[in-house]
């Protein structure tokens, strides 16, 4: 049914006012193809492709926390709500459900005219009761942004339709083989090729990474050339159904244009909105699609009023499908159902369409699934007011788990821990041997541990969707993970149990269920499953070690079985600046690892091809960076690796493949020798300060990267290997760095008496000459592409440009793009392995982009580790290595011990936000001078922040002598500032302010915080009018995980009573200091009587 060029019979309400941003610094940014700042490093394309950005982070949240309402208990399920959607006679401009089964009368399909040799085909798709949809399959794109326009409504059908209205359409979005830049637009106000509004989905591989987004197209030459602008950009988890398939998740789309602004939503969730300063479209145009280059199903587009807003229905539940075992623990699933209105609660359904197999209770908003029988089941969510709203979860339940009672005679030979075994280890591994090889079932299927005493079952481990939380019992800030709990090496299943499970002295008894492996046999009998009667008990040992000094061994005498149990004692139990130390036996260590806020640790080996802690871990299991390393160490200072290797095993395939083997998210310092570490893609992910000497470092795509405000690897090999992915016996080398160094002064990567290699990759591809690059730019202006190469040697594989700068492979601009001495891209001394110097005639090309350094300037920069690290706690300096005296006639610059450092960063999504930058000017013991440029609050966050760091508790308090040009009508806030300031994270980090804002055109009061990773803003204050000058003190204290803000009108005499609010987990060390986002340029702050005390 179709419905078009009919008005609706009457309007609701008024058009909505806009915000008061007036996007007067917006800047159309060439994208031809699109091109956006680069989150996260990513694979390399093929030069004719530009690399496009996977963001792995967090959703965002909202920036304004509404307080809280009674929830409104959804209505009673009767049956499933029809999922066929028919379009009204009366009510919308215009209206297509394809329910007709063609297209062609109301559509043109303009990809058809390009001349493409495999444009894509559009057809009908007929899914029966569930009703019809357009289906788009990709084909190859073409040249030419322009031929992403897919199909457009034909002029007759929209004639009558007014310049302002909103479109909304569901869609399915679908994997394909050629997936371009991922993007899925609806598009509106069209006027021409490249001249449109959108709002849709940017589908990348992982949905750690996927986006909502709104923006425009532009081009001066009719499309000829052009780009496409996201201005808004909100993270959100998407799924892509299976390529030629018919599986996947729906979602509804929403975009409202009104006058010069565009609002975007999803599932009517409104996610953001922008303003075209220029108001380039005005005229209602037409609509269509616009895909770069996936393929997709769409239904039930619908043309309206913009000021009847749309209803919200969402779930935080990603996934489209969920498999469990009958008598399983329920899946808790939160809704959120609002009125149109935006802010009344909503009814909704939540129906089962088979009660047997699934059941659904409902408490309030909360929704729990309880798998009952074996089956299958589709759970349909539906709003109360538009019926159209839904998401469904198709879920699939394996029989319960049963006790087996099959006993296969004397199985002592065969399972470790041996039947009736006592002094076992807590952390200890089960496995056990069959004749011949088992088939694991990887979807269902468990092994069970139960109390011999009580028979309680204390852990399941389960085949499918299994997760473990790493850290101790009760510990406050811990690790959870999606696992891979067994492993199947020639005969034998090695199963891992839960982390912190298992108690001492107990004795247990191991089950197997009939269903967790296939076509294996046991004493030569077929395996049917394995109980209580078969006799596999063992008991823990009476008593935990004790002692900071404890050891690790995977099948020899120690205190521990994994080094995560050691390090769950060491976090638990020692002091955290007291010194410990793990030492791990020679083994092989399948486990990933989490530490948090432990200070001087040593982990020590038996040798780096002795030890060897190894797991696949990547961004297709768990994504974000923290989630897909497999070490994570989170805060502390002074850990020591050394002796040992690590390795992320898993393989690129060309999506889902970020995998760190570390994470070092510590502004603190780590030393590594005599060490390993092996990936393909991010192999090393690092911040704060860090010294490796004597270390192999193995990928392929930028495999070193980070926020690191100083890294030094030393007498280390680099070693690119060939790309798994490819078919061919041979790839490209890829990038060995991407830095994202906060500070231009920063050394950033500094490679000393290094060697970079070549070698053979995992599967046997190994590398083209000529094709590594030293490093690539994320392109963003909110940090540094700071690398330097000290008489460092360079195999053939390493191209003659040296460095991925703007163009090479379509790759941005570096920060800064004209390389000094002081900052960028920088070589000295760089030869070939036989130690002859290169040619650097070709380096960076005429680009100016990396800079060869005098040997003047090398002696003053890069000498010896002192001078590189001079910086470390706020000009104290470090040596990781004073015993060395090779390099004492190096000057080392002192620092001052208070010195302030600024940086421009931004946290969560940027959206519209143009990150901040800035510079000190004038810094004394008790006064800071900066000037700052851009910076916005709103999902995202960005800021100039003058800092330093400071461990546990403080007050801060400082006088606000000036502050800028009042910018009326806009955020600009300005004053003090605490901040985990987490820029890798992609999402928004803890923080703390308090200041002023603008509000009109006065100054008045504001204190707002983000009180969780991956929160939302919230702000407040007492619309108190305040006036910088010698009157006009702020204060903020830090009180464990509790934040207070205050401000005074009487130069620092009384206080406010204040305001504060409670982190859920504040690292000990953070940054403290004075903050601005002016969103204008070259604003001056001047903060006077500055006091910090602890």
């Amino acid at each position: 049914m179709r419905v078009h060029g009919a008005l609706m019979a009457a309007l609701l309400s008024s058009l909505l006012a806009g915000c008061s941003d007036d996007g007067s610094k917006k800047e159309l940014v060439e994208l031809n193809p699109i091109v956006t700042p680069e989150p996260e490093p990513e694979e390399p394309t093929e030069p004719e492709e530009p690399t496009e950005p996977e963001e792995p982070t967090d959703p965002e949240e909202p920036t304004e926390p509404e307080e809280p309402t009674d929830p409104v208990d959804p209505v009673d399920p009767e049956e499933p709500q029809s999922s066929v959607f028919t379009c009204p006679e009366t009510g919308l401009y215009f209206c297509d459900d394809f329910e007709d089964g063609e297209f062609e009368s109301t559509w043109d399909a303009v990809i058809d005219g390009y001349g493409l040799s495999d444009p894509g085909v559009f057809d009908i798709l007929d899914e029966g009761d569930k009703g019809k949809s357009l289906m788009f399959t990709a084909g190859t794109r073409g040249e030419n942004l322009r031929e992403g326009e897919l199909i457009l409504v034909k002029e007759g059908a929209f004639g009558s339709v007014p310049a302002d209205y909103f479109v909304e359409y569901r869609i399915r979005p679908r994997a394909n083989s050629n997936n371009g830049n991922k993007q899925i637009y609806g598009i509106g106000r069209y006027q021409g090729p490249l001249q449109w509004y959108f709002g849709g989905l940017n589908m990348q591989g992982s949905p750690e990474s996927t986006q909502v987004e709104a923006g425009y197209a532009s081009t001066d030459d009719n499309g000829a050339t052009g780009s496409v602008s996201r201005e808004v950009q909100v993270k959100k988890p998407l799924l892509l159904g299976t390529q030629d398939a018919i599986d996947g998740s729906w979602y509804t789309v929403r975009y409202d244009m009104v006058g010069n602004q565009v609002t975007v939503y999803l599932d009517g969730e409104e996610l953001g909105t922008y303003t075209d300063a220029d108001s380039k479209y005005t005229t209602a145009g037409r609509i269509g699609f616009f895909t770069y280059n996936r393929s997709f199903e769409v239904d039930y587009v619908k043309v309206g009023d913009p000021a009847v807003k749309p209803v919200q229905l969402t779930i935080d539940y990603a996934e489209s499908t969920w498999t469990a075992t009958a008598g399983d623990p329920a899946l808790e699933i939160n809704v959120t159902a609002i009125q149109s209105d935006g802010v009344t609660p909503d009814t909704f359904e939540a129906v089962s369409s088979d009660t047997n197999v699934v059941s659904v209770e409902v408490v309030g908003n909360l929704v729990k699934l309880s798998p009952q029988s074996q089956g299958s089941a589709e759970i349909t969510f539906s709003s109360g007011s538009d019926g159209s709203l839904q998401r469904t979860i198709s879920v699939e339940v394996a029989k319960a788990f049963e006790m087996p009672t099959a006993t296969y005679g004397d199985i002592s030979a065969r399972v470790s821990p041996l039947p009736g075994a006592t002094g076992e280890y807590e952390d200890t591994r089960l496995s056990i041997t069959f004749d011949n090889a088992p088939a694991l079932n990887e979807a269902v299927g468990s092994v069970r541990i139960f109390r011999v005493d009580n028979n309680a079952e204390v852990d399941a481990i389960r085949a499918g969707g299994e997760t473990d939380t790493l850290g101790y019992k009760g510990q406050t800030q811990t690790r959870t993970l999606n696992t891979t709990p067994f492993t199947v090496s020639g005969n034998t299943l090695t199963i891992a149990p839960h982390t912190d499970v298992l108690e001492p002295g107990v004795e247990y008894f191991v089950a197997i269920s009939s269903d967790l492996v296939q076509g294996a046999k046991l004493n030569g009998s077929d395996f049917i499953g394995l109980g209580k009667a078969t006799g596999w008990t063992f008991t823990t040992r009476a008593a935990l070690p004790t002692g900071a000094d404890v050891t690790v061994d995977d099948d020899g005498a120690a205190d521990f079985r994994t080094v995560q149990g050691a390090l769950n004692h060491v976090m638990e139990n020692i002091a955290a600046d007291e010194a410990a130390s793990i030492t791990v036996a020679a083994g092989d260590y399948r486990e990933m690892l989490y530490l948090s806020s432990k200070n001087n640790l040593t982990i020590l080996g038996a040798g780096a091809d002795q030890t060897r802690i190894h797991y696949e871990n990547y961004e297709g299991l768990n994504g974000g960076s923290e989630g897909r390393t497999l070490f994570l160490v989170k805060g502390g200072d002074m850990l020591t690796l050394e002796n040992l290797s690590i390795e992320n095993t898993h393989l690129r395939t060309g999506a889902y493949d970020q995998a760190e083997t570390l994470y070092f998210n510590s502004e603190g310092r780590l030393v590594v020798r005599d060490a390993a570490f092996y990936s393909e893609q991010d192999t090393l992910l690092l911040k704060g300060y860090n010294w490796f000497h004597n270390a192999l470092i193995v990928g392929n795509v930028d495999f070193i990267w980070g926020y690191s405000t100083a890294t030094v690897f030393e007498d280390s090999e680099i070693r690119s290997v060939g790309d798994s992915k490819s078919t061919e016996a041979t790839s490209g080398g890829g990038y060995l760095l991407q830095a994202r160094t906060p500070d231009p002064s920063a050394p950033g990567f500094v490679f000393l008496n290094s060697k970079l290699t070549q070698g053979a990759g995992p599967k046997g591809v190994t590398i083209q000459p000529g094709t590594t690059y030293l490093a690539r730019s994320g392109g963003s202006s909110s940090y540094y592409d700071n690398v330097t190469f000290i008489n460092t040697a360079m195999d053939t594989h390493v191209s003659a440009e040296g460095w991925a700068y703007e163009g090479i492979n379509s790759q941005p601009a570096p920060n800064p793009k004209i390389a000094s001495a002081d900052s960028g891209w920088r070589e000295y001394g760089s030869t070939d392995l036989a130690g002859s110097p290169l040619d650097m005639s070709s380096r960076c090309g005429t680009s100016g982009s990396c800079y060869q350094l005098t040997e003047e300037e090398m002696l003053s920069r890069f000498c010896s580790r002192a001078q590189i690290f001079a910086s470390w706690n706020s000009g104290e300096g470090w040596d990781p290595y004073p015993e060395d005296t090779g390099d004492d006639h190096c000057v080392v610059t002192e620092l001052p011990s208070e010195s302030w450092s600024g940086a421009g960063l931004l946290l969560g999504t940027q959206g519209s936000i143009t990150p901040a930058s800035g510079s000190i000017t004038e810094q004394a013991d008790t006064a800071v001078t900066f000037t700052a440029s851009d910076g916005k609050f709103e999902s995202g966050m960005s800021f100039y922040l003058v800092s330093q760091q400071v461990t546990g508790d403080f007050t801060l308090t400082a006088k606000l002598k000036s502050a800028g040009v009042p910018y009326a009508a806009n955020q600009f806030p300005v004053g003090l500032m605490m901040c985990e300031c987490d820029v890798s994270s992609g999402s928004n980090s803890p923080l703390a302010h308090v200041g002023m804002y603008m509000s009109g055109a006065e100054w008045v009061t504001q204190y707002g915080h983000v009180l969780a990773d991956g929160g939302g803003w919230g702000k407040s204050g007492d619309g108190t009018v305040l006036t910088p000058g010698d009157n006009l003190y702020f204060k903020l204290q830090r009180v464990g995980q509790q934040y207070k803000a205050y401000y005074s009108t009487d130069g620092g005499v009384t206080y406010s009573s204040g305001w504060g609010n409670t982190f859920t987990d504040m690292p000990d060390t953070i940054k403290v200091g004075l903050f601005a986002a002016p969103y204008h340029d070259d604003q001056s702050f001047t903060f006077e009587d500055i006091q910090l005390t602890q």
